[in-house]
């Protein structure tokens, strides 16, 4: 059974994976980190690592409301250091996400022929959340236009 620390760890690693692919090719491109969570508690202490964990890329971070009020909540305690090239994804981690189709898909670069791409469940689930993030925006533009309008 996954847990949340196992969807968490993998999460930064197929981020991770994504990143070293576009820069050891040379492509010209930023990663957008999106879907950020705040976690875990490390010795007491609220961490932030699907931010931590990332930094010192060439990345975007979409941060809607949700995501700005824990991160804040941090404030200078927040580890903001080059962490994006880092091998600690825990190996137990990665043995278990490995064992899980999807996963592999997933993580391997060659883990999807191209035409399983547009129906592969995690590239659907991708854009229905584009979409209602899409209108979410716009609604909130909307509010903030009318109470400057008056």
């Amino acid at each position: 059974e996954m847990s949340w620390r196992d969807r968490h760890w993998f999460g930064i690693a197929v981020f991770r994976r994504a990143y070293r692919l576009l820069m050891e090719g040379g492509y010209v491109s930023k990663m957008l980190a999106c879907s950020l969570r705040h976690g875990p508690l490390v010795a007491g202490k609220p961490r932030f690592w699907d931010v931590e964990k990332i930094a010192g890329g060439a990345i975007v971070y979409t941060t809607p409301p949700y995501v700005l009020e824990p991160l804040f909540e941090i404030g200078d305690d927040l580890i903001f250091e080059p962490e994006i090239e880092k091998k600690d994804v825990p190996q137990d981690v990665m043995d278990k996400m490995m064992k899980i189709p999807y996963c592999i898909q997933a993580y391997d670069p060659n883990g999807l022929a191209l035409e399983q791409f547009n129906d592969h469940p995690a590239t659907l689930y991708t854009v229905e959340a584009f979409s209602k993030a899409t209108v979410g925006l716009e609604g909130y533009v909307g509010q903030r236009i009318a109470l400057i309008r008056g």
